[in-house]
Protein backbone atom coordinates (compact mmCIF):
# COMPACT_ATOMS: atom_id res chain seq x y z
CA UNK A 1 0.00 0.00 0.00
CA UNK A 2 2.71 2.58 0.77
CA UNK A 3 4.06 2.34 -2.80
CA UNK A 4 0.60 3.12 -4.19
CA UNK A 5 0.25 6.12 -1.87
CA UNK A 6 3.59 7.46 -3.05
CA UNK A 7 2.49 7.12 -6.68
CA UNK A 8 -0.77 8.91 -5.93
CA UNK A 9 1.12 11.79 -4.34
CA UNK A 10 3.47 12.04 -7.32
CA UNK A 11 0.47 11.91 -9.70
CA UNK A 12 -1.16 14.74 -7.74
CA UNK A 13 2.02 16.81 -7.96
CA UNK A 14 2.23 16.11 -11.70
CA UNK A 15 -1.37 17.22 -12.24
CA UNK A 16 -0.82 20.36 -10.15
CA UNK A 17 2.35 21.17 -12.09
CA UNK A 18 0.54 20.67 -15.41
CA UNK A 19 -2.33 22.94 -14.37
CA UNK A 20 0.17 25.54 -13.16
CA UNK A 21 2.02 25.40 -16.47
CA UNK A 22 -1.18 25.78 -18.43
CA UNK A 23 -2.30 28.66 -16.22
CA UNK A 24 0.84 30.64 -17.01
CA UNK A 25 0.87 29.58 -20.68
CA UNK A 26 -2.79 30.26 -21.48
CA UNK A 27 -2.91 34.07 -21.09
CA UNK A 28 -0.19 34.77 -23.71
CA UNK A 29 -1.79 32.27 -26.09
CA UNK A 30 -5.25 33.73 -25.58
CA UNK A 31 -3.84 37.22 -26.12
CA UNK A 32 -2.21 36.14 -29.38
CA UNK A 33 -5.45 34.64 -30.69
CA UNK A 34 -7.37 37.75 -29.61
CA UNK A 35 -4.95 40.00 -31.48
CA UNK A 36 -5.18 37.82 -34.60
CA UNK A 37 -9.01 37.81 -34.40
CA UNK A 38 -9.17 41.59 -34.04
CA UNK A 39 -6.79 42.09 -36.97
CA UNK A 40 -8.97 39.85 -39.13
CA UNK A 41 -12.11 41.77 -38.07
CA UNK A 42 -10.45 45.12 -38.79
CA UNK A 43 -9.24 43.89 -42.18
CA UNK A 44 -12.77 42.72 -43.07
CA UNK A 45 -14.37 46.01 -42.03
CA UNK A 46 -16.06 48.18 -44.65
CA UNK A 47 -13.66 51.06 -43.98
CA UNK A 48 -10.51 49.01 -44.62
CA UNK A 49 -12.05 47.29 -47.65
CA UNK A 50 -12.97 50.71 -49.07
CA UNK A 51 -9.42 51.93 -48.44
CA UNK A 52 -8.06 48.89 -50.24
CA UNK A 53 -10.65 49.44 -53.00
CA UNK A 54 -11.90 45.88 -52.81
CA UNK A 55 -15.13 44.86 -54.44
CA UNK A 56 -17.80 43.47 -52.11
CA UNK A 57 -17.90 39.73 -51.84
CA UNK A 58 -20.77 37.82 -53.39
CA UNK A 59 -24.09 38.54 -51.70
CA UNK A 60 -22.77 41.53 -49.78
CA UNK A 61 -24.25 44.97 -50.45
CA UNK A 62 -21.95 47.06 -48.28
CA UNK A 63 -24.78 49.55 -47.77
CA UNK A 64 -25.51 50.23 -51.43
CA UNK A 65 -29.14 50.24 -52.48
CA UNK A 66 -29.97 48.15 -55.49
CA UNK A 67 -32.93 48.89 -57.69
CA UNK A 68 -35.29 46.14 -58.63
CA UNK A 69 -35.27 45.07 -62.26
CA UNK A 70 -38.78 46.37 -62.74
CA UNK A 71 -37.63 49.83 -61.63
CA UNK A 72 -34.71 49.83 -64.06
CA UNK A 73 -36.77 49.33 -67.20
CA UNK A 74 -38.80 52.06 -68.85
CA UNK A 75 -42.46 51.27 -69.35
CA UNK A 76 -43.35 53.89 -72.04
Amino acid sequence: MPAQTGKDIIDGIAVTTTIGSLASWLPPTASLFTIIWLLIRIYESKTVQDLLDKKPSKGENRGKVRKRRSENTDHH
